[in-house]
């Protein structure tokens, strides 16, 4: 379910960030790209050993990097709003 989330959560970040101004150097979306990708693969790390320690519950914890892409897409979806 977490994988199956993840589109949802990256979609919303890529159509907030897609209607900023554009960026004047093509190679810096690809970096912030891959940043994103990083935190991504990180917090799903981070989340798999918060459940191996019995800290937080599984579904929560698989959740844990769709909800922290998923808020920032919101953040910057909003931003772009304005």
């Amino acid at each position: 379910l977490a994988v199956g989330f993840a589109p949802l959560a990256f979609v919303l970040l890529g159509i907030g960030a897609g209607v900023q101004p554009t960026r004047s150097v093509k190679s810096g979306s690809s970096l912030i790209a891959f940043g994103v990708l990083l935190i991504y693969y990180g917090l799903l790390g981070a989340g798999t050993q918060l459940h191996d320690s019995g800290t937080l519950p599984p579904f929560l914890a698989l959740q844990l990097g769709n909800l922290a892409i998923l808020a920032w897409g919101v953040w910057v979806f909003r931003k772009a709003q304005r």
